[in-house]
């Protein structure tokens, strides 16, 4: 069975994330993020934001390694 196909991420921030994850915690991704932007109303790049900080609250480990620096 083919791994579902989800769209990319439109902050590139969170795709860089995004693209650490294994299959699974992709897919809580995706579900917590669908979750906030249909149930929240919320837009899609704050759903997806949010919903990449849910991932590590779950499972600490799922993003060890990752630096992210922003300056604006």
């Amino acid at each position: 069975m083919d791994a579902p196909k989800y769209p990319p991420p439109l902050d590139p921030v969170v795709a860089n994330a995004v693209d650490r994850l294994d299959a699974g915690l992709r897919e809580l991704f995706e579900e917590r993020a669908g979750i906030r932007e249909h149930d929240g109303r919320m837009d899609r790049p704050l759903a997806e934001a949010l919903a990449l900080i849910d991932v590590p609250a779950q499972y600490p480990a799922a993003l060890t390694g990752l630096t992210v620096l922003q300056l604006e």
